[in-house]
C-alpha cells in the first residue's frame, strides 16, 4: 500500500501481457446491451487461438442478446491484491458470435477443458469473442524514493 515508504504506479501492459493476464484467470466479465440496456455476466472462460470463448444456455439473456443486431461487446478481466494495493486489470472490446461449425464446437468441448457451473447439456451454446482492441493496466507497489 502506498503509505510514504512505498507508491503506486499505473503500467499499461502490451497486448501479449493482456492475453496472459487473461488467460490466467477462469472468471471475467461479459458486458453487452439487451434490449437496449447495459448487461454485465460473469462467466467462466477459455482464451483460444486470442480469442475469448465460453458456453451459455439457451434461453438466456446473452443468446437472446445473440439474435440483436449489435454484437459488440466487452470483456474484463482483473485481479486485485487487498494487502498492497497491486492489481491488474485487462479490457477485450470486440465481436462475439456463435459457435456453428461441428467441427470448433468439438475442438473447444474436447481441448480446452472448460467446465461450466453448471450442467454441461445445459450450457452447450459456445459464444466466441474476437478481440477488435485489448488493453490492460497494471498497478504496482514499488518503494518510495
Amino acid at each position: 500500500m502506498a503509505d510514504g515508504t512505498t507508491k503506486a504506479t499505473t503500467e499499461v501492459l502490451d497486448e501479449a501481457t493482456c492475453l496472459d493476464l487473461l488467460a490466467s484467470e477462469p472468471v471475467g466479465r461479459l458486458a453487452f446491451t439487451y434490449q437496449g440496456d447495459p448487461a454485465i455476466l460473469p462467466v467462466n472462460f477459455v482464451v483460444v487461438d486470442g480469442d475469448v470463448a465460453f458456453r451459455t444456455a439457451r434461453g438466456s439473456k446473452l443468446e437472446a442478446a445473440q439474435t440483436s443486431p449489435e454484437k459488440v461487446v466487452a470483456f474484463e478481466v482483473d485481479r486485485y491484491d487487498r494487502d498492497d494495493h497491486s492489481g491488474w486489470s485487462v479490457v477485450v472490446k470486440g465481436t462475439r458470435s456463435g459457435v456453428l461449425d461441428e467441427v470448433q464446437r468439438d475442438r473447444l468441448d474436447n481441448d480446452t477443458n472448460l467446465l461450466p457451473w453448471t450442467d454441461t447439456r445445459a450450457r452447450a451454446t459456445w459464444v466466441r469473442l474476437t478481440p477488435r482492441e485489448i488493453t490492460g493496466r497494471r498497478i504496482v507497489v514499488v518503494p518510495a524514493d
